[in-house]
C-alpha cells in the first residue's frame, strides 16, 4: 500500500503537504485579478457555476435559479450570482460592492 492511502498518515498531514500523486485535481492559475463585485460580466457569473433552470430555443429565453426564493427565477445570470453571494454572506452583502479577488485557472490532465 503506498504510504499516503494510509489513514493514520493522512490524519496527521495537512492537505498542502500531502504528495501530488494523491491529489485528485491539479490546477494552473492562469490569472488573478482585484475586481469590484457588481462589475462581474454575464460570462464570469456562467463561469461560477450559477444554476440555469429554463431555456427556450424558439425565443433564446433564459432564466437563472435565484438562491435565496426556490420559487423565483432571475432573468440575467447576474443577479442569479447576486442572489447566491446574498445566500452566503448574508442579506445584502451584494449592495455593498465587495472588492473580490477572480481567480482563473485551468484543469490539468494528470498522467499516471
Amino acid at each position: 500500500m503506498a504510504p499516503w492511502l494510509d489513514p493514520s498518515v493522512l490524519r496527521k498531514r495537512q492537505a498542502r503537504f500531502m504528495p501530488r500523486a494523491a491529489s485528485r485535481i491539479l490546477l494552473e492559475i492562469t490569472d488573478i485579478e482585484l475586481k469590484r463585485l457588481k462589475a462581474i460580466t454575464w460570462q464570469e457569473a456562467d463561469a461560477e457555476g450559477i444554476e440555469q433552470i429554463f431555456y427556450d430555443e424558439e425565443t433564446s429565453v433564459s432564466g437563472w435559479r435565484n438562491y435565496l426564493d426556490p420559487e423565483g427565477m432571475c432573468c440575467r445570470s447576474r443577479d442569479s450570482f447576486f442572489t447566491l453571494w446574498d445566500r452566503i454572506n448574508g442579506a445584502g452583502a451584494a449592495e455593498k460592492d465587495p472588492w473580490v479577488w477572480m481567480i482563473k485557472f485551468k484543469v490539468l490532465e494528470i498522467e499516471n
